[in-house]
């Protein structure tokens, strides 16, 4: 494990909030998450962000959200850092966009970026570098900043659900805001 922190690079910290107050919350390019303690500066938790390089994070009070490359981001519990759920990726580099009035046109420009991206994933599998999703020859903009806000009070989609926005700004200048709803906690049980 520590081999692992020797090797990558810190890219972004946030400090906890709520039940995770006393916690600083960073990613490194190792695709790693990792939860220190505020008062004993230890490390506490780790997890493997399986989203190859992870370049963002952001903390609220019931997820921890990371951005990673091949435009993966994931959900975290911010208390055990147990893996919650992975976002939608974005298009696909060279696929948003296209014109939907000519058919044909939108046909050719799908058929040109599926070309260009096989040709970059062979080109990036002999360098050994690269950021293709698992399985697809098309390419993804890396997951560059997130950010969490809670929706307003009564706000979509109703005042008995509140949802987190979960903002993310891509390498393609993508920016797409995303709607969570909130985690209820379990209360802890009192034996009586």
């Amino acid at each position: 494990m520590l081999s692992r922190f020797k090797e990558g690079t810190f890219t972004d910290v946030e400090c906890g909030v709520g039940a995770a107050a006393g916690f600083a919350f960073a990613v490194s390019t190792t695709g790693t998450l990792v939860q220190v303690d505020l008062t004993t500066s230890l490390l506490e938790v780790w997890a493997d962000g399986r989203a190859g390089q992870l370049a963002c994070v952001s903390v609220c009070e019931d997820a921890v959200v990371v951005g990673g490359q091949s435009g993966v981001v994931r959900i975290f519990d911010p208390v055990s850092l147990d893996y919650i759920g992975t976002l939608p990726t974005p298009p696909a580099l060279g696929m948003s966009n296209l014109p939907a009035a000519d058919p044909a046109a939108a046909a050719r420009a799908v058929a040109a970026a599926r070309a260009a991206a096989a040709a970059a994933a062979a080109a990036q599998s002999a360098t050994g570098s690269g950021s293709t999703a698992v399985g697809s020859p098309l390419l993804f903009p890396a997951a560059l900043a997130v950010r969490m806000a809670r929706s307003a009070e009564g706000g979509y989609p109703g005042p008995n659900r509140p949802w987190r926005r979960v903002a993310v700004v891509y390498g393609d200048r993508g920016l797409f805001v995303w709607g969570l709803p909130l985690r209820k906690r379990r209360q802890p049980q009192v034996p009586s």
